[in-house]
């Protein structure tokens, strides 16, 4: 065979000589040159660019846009706010001008409270001061919230608010009186313990000529909040850099007390009775003792979440510095501290004064249309790896805190803007750059391949064909000194190679079909042969098959019949006698289900009668002690009476039947007071009779007689008691006494008096609790000594000293799961709880041990716990 005019075997062996191609010749040296030539261009064009205009401009551009940003959201907050105001600055109006018409009230409420079918207004209501809108009624106040499954009424009424102890106490009612006339103050986040849905309140004082008259408030939904922060996180993160990767920017809301109002997770944007996903939502127990879902405080949630530290810190240290700023203001009042301080049973100290300075408007933020307050960097944040800057902005009118969180890497947003005037820059650089290595890559490299590819493509046609013939035909024309000419030149002595593999192949095959042949031809003879002789084996083994089956069918038929002649005879008999039997005995129930069916009905009658007599009875006993707990309420003195006077106390009074055998009782005088802790005989209403015939001799005592001295006093309740009931005579029909403990307050000695009836006093100062205690005799039972002497127990007021008394209903307690009492230890434990807890802390801590003890379990026996904290009345 032949090419060009040459034999095939000289074209193979000149294709086949080895060679080298220059450094300077190869393709890879050309590819680097225009490589380097535009990397160095583009390099020295950033560079310029980059230390000339960058760093500066991205600092300062950066924060100026998150304040402007930050300032933007806090004002939509703002408009919101005063949208609600303005709505509750109506119903001052209506308040003041409509008739006192419980139905009027009613229909009109309702109808204010929808307007434009605003579905984040969550409810509200109006207020009045006792006996305002009512001469007989204490309580008449119009609280309607919304029912969200309701089409027909958007609003529900609700009346509980109209029951002892009231409304009067709340934070958001209390504060009305204080804020400016018109003007809204904002409640902390809450669970409203009626409605159960998550809300802040507005409330509004109703003021007029003759003084405060009450409040109206319009409550906004949480949940409404969530989705207008979800709308504005969204509008943040595109004001930040349009198109850009802004991971790890986030923002929300808290109120005044760092507590959250909304939360960037879609799991906070509404509640259930169940657990909730929301990280910063849990259960806790409201004031009313109800377990409701509630959004944690922020100090709360860095216990938890140790990341979110330095954001709760720097929240806190925003609280301090604008109660400071309003405590060192001209317009600071220390008697308007003490009036707000005052007006509510469970405001501490440091969240009044928190309340005072947004009274006061301490930042005078209205009106500026600026809400910025500070920012910082922190190292490292929950929801991040890196350091963000942290942005506080203080909501006007609400003081919300707005807080936003932008990474380092976000903050920096602006230098998006400079790249794309440096991408305008380089793409002229490149432009240039790229073209001169355009031209120099294709004259050298893409060309040359460009023609390789082209012969190899012919050369896989004829192969994929089976044209190997055609192969030694295709000319390469490459001949280049680098290795595009090398490559050729290889390809072109490959395909001579396969030409000649090809013929050895077909020669091969050949043969191989040839000896393919006669192989099958003799297995094909071998396969049939063995067919037929397994087809004769199976039909002599199917034939001897068939007669084995015949036979044992025969001999099976024979004996099956033998006896199943004889089971029939059987059963035929035993089913005749059955028969009889069943005819006889249901003739017998048939009269026996006539006369039951008669005396039944009378019966039913007979018992129908008698279960609505019960139900009547019930009834009225039910209402008669329910009318009896008023009774005995009426009598125990508030916990907010004995505040005024000790500066710090509080209460548990839980009867086990509504009513019950456990009172206290104080009477202050001049420097002086007598606080009284009384466990009478029995509990439900013979307990309750006793607590009435004991707080008379008590008033008796102390208010007529004077008696201040704890063990005399002690003495003489027990002795009249005793004579009273009758019980000092031989033929008494009653045994009923009662356990009790005395204390005298005097600021003039500054001392403490104590003696007790097997009621122990507890001390605790300084985490340090030391028990005094009582002596082992009981009040006027019948073996009671009536010339017992009690002990008195005198020591000197310590300051910081807090005084328990409780009755055994409490340690008595018996569990859920153990099933024995509780025992003093879990009191203490209590009571002993680190740092300085305040009373309504210390309240809650009690109640949320016996709960938690006693499970399900019914309670044991009525429960009273008294704590007093006299520092201020001792103070000179």
């Amino acid at each position: 065979m032949e090419q060009n005019g040459k034999p095939t075997e000289l074209m193979l062996k000149s294709a086949s000589k080895p060679g080298t191609v220059s450094f300077r010749n190869s393709l890879g040296t050309a590819l680097l040159i225009g490589m380097l030539f535009s990397l160095l261009w583009t390099v020295a064009g950033v560079a310029v660019l980059m230390d000339t205009y960058g760093k500066t401009l991205v600092e300062q551009e950066s924060r100026r846009l998150i304040e402007q940003l930050g300032n933007k959201i806090a004002a939509r907050i703002q408009a919101r706010s005063l949208q609600v105001e303005a709505l509750g600055r109506s119903l001052v109006q209506g308040a003041r001008t409509w008739p006192h018409d419980p139905e009027l009230y009613r229909r009109r409420i309702p109808m204010l409270l929808d307007f434009n079918d605003d579905r984040d207004i969550a409810g509200g209501g109006i207020w009045p001061e006792p006996y305002v809108f009512d001469g007989r009624n204490r309580l008449r106040s119009f609280f309607f919230g919304r029912d969200y499954q309701s089409t027909d009424a958007p609003f529900r009424f609700y009346n509980q608010y109209n029951r002892a102890p009231g409304y009067f106490e709340e934070e958001w009612y209390a504060m009305a009186r204080f804020s400016p006339p018109g003007k809204c103050f904002w409640s902390r986040a809450y669970t409203d313990p009626h409605s159960g849905e998550l809300m802040v309140t507005c409330s509004i004082g109703i003021h007029d000529p003759a003084g405060f008259q009450g409040a109206v408030t319009v409550d906004l939904s949480l949940a409404g909040l969530h989705a207008f922060m979800q709308s504005a996180h969204i509008d943040l993160h595109g004001d930040l850099s349009p198109g850009a990767d802004t991971r790890g920017t986030y923002m929300f809301l808290v109120d005044r007390n760092n507590r959250f109002i909304t939360f960037p997770d879609e799991a906070c944007g509404s509640h259930t009775d169940s657990e909730t996903a929301c990280p910063v939502m849990r259960r806790e127990h409201n004031q009313h003792g109800r377990l409701m879902p509630l959004y944690l405080n922020a100090g709360k949630f860095a216990r938890q979440e140790p990341d979110f530290a330095p954001i709760a810190d720097f929240l806190e240290r925003t609280n301090l510095d604008m109660i400071k700023r309003a405590e060192q203001s001209p317009t600071f009042h220390e008697r308007q501290l003490r009036a707000i301080i005052a007006s509510s049973n469970s405001l501490p100290e440091q969240e009044a004064r928190l309340i005072n300075a947004i009274l006061s408007d301490s930042l005078d933020l209205s009106g500026k249309g600026r809400s910025y307050f500070a920012d910082t960097v922190i190292d490292a944040y929950y929801r991040g790896n890196s350091s963000a800057h942290l942005y506080v902005f203080i909501i006007p009118e609400s003081y919300w805190k707005l807080v936003v969180l932008v990474p380092e890497a976000v903050a920096g947003a602006v230098a998006t803007r400079l790249t794309r005037i440096i991408l305008i820059v380089l793409a002229a650089i490149a432009f240039v750059g790229g073209g001169i290595a355009f031209y120099y890559s294709r004259r050298k490299l893409i060309l040359p391949v460009r023609r390789l590819v082209r012969d190899v493509r012919l050369m896989e046609r004829a192969i994929n064909r089976h044209e190997y013939d055609r192969i030694e035909s295709i000319e390469f024309q490459e001949t280049r000194p680098d290795e595009v000419g090398r490559l050729a030149r290889g390809i072109q002595s490959l395909g001579a190679e396969l030409v000649r593999n090809y013929a050895r192949l077909k020669e091969l095959n050949a043969d191989m079909e040839s000896m393919v042949a006669r192989r099958t031809a003799q297995l094909t003879h071998a396969r049939i042969k063995a067919e037929e002789t397994i087809s004769e084996l199976a039909r002599l083994n199917h034939e001897l098959a068939e007669q084995a089956y015949a036979t044992e069918q025969e001999h099976r038929e024979l004996r099956a019949s033998q006896a199943g002649l004889q089971r029939a005879r059987q059963f035929a008999e035993e089913q005749r006698r059955m028969a009889e039997e069943t005819i006889t005995e249901m003739a017998q129930l048939t009269h026996e289900l006539a006369l039951t069916a008669d005396e039944s009905e009378r019966l039913r009658k007979e018992a129908q009668q008698s279960r609505r007599k019960l139900e009547k009875a019930g009834r009225k006993i039910t209402d008669a002690i329910n009318y009896s707990a008023l009774i005995q309420q009426s009598f125990l003195e508030s916990e907010r009476m004995i505040r005024q006077h000790l500066g710090a106390a509080f209460i548990i009074w839980k009867p086990r039947d509504i009513i019950g055998g456990d009172f206290y009782f104080f009477a202050p005088f001049a420097r002086r007071a007598f606080f009284l802790l009384v466990d009478c005989t029995g509990h439900g209403v013979a307990g309750a009779f006793m607590t009435m015939i004991t707080k008379a001799i008590v008033d008796a005592l102390v208010n007529e007689s004077s008696i201040q001295d704890p063990a005399v006093l002690l003495q003489q309740m027990g002795n009249r008691i005793r004579m009273l009931l009758h019980q000092d005579r031989r033929d008494a029909i009653s045994d009923s006494g009662l356990d009790a403990a005395a204390v005298c307050l005097d600021a003039n000695a500054g001392r403490i008096v104590y003696a007790g009836a097997r009621i122990p006093l507890f001390i605790r100062n300084s985490g340090e609790i030391r028990c005094i205690r009582a002596d082992n005799r009981s009040l006027a039972y019948r073996r009671s000594d009536p010339e017992y002497v009690f002990q008195n127990h005198t020591f000197q007021h310590q300051s910081g000293d807090i005084l328990y008394l409780l009755t055994d209903g409490y340690t008595d307690q018996l569990g859920e799961h153990s099933r024995l009492p509780m025992g003093s230890r879990k009191f203490l434990e209590a009571i002993q709880s680190p740092g300085n807890p305040t009373p309504a802390e210390q309240k809650s801590c009690l109640l949320d041990t016996l709960i938690a003890y006693q499970g399900t379990r019914e309670q044991t026996d009525d429960i009273t716990v008294c704590a007093l904290q006299p520092d201020s009345f001792f103070a000179p």
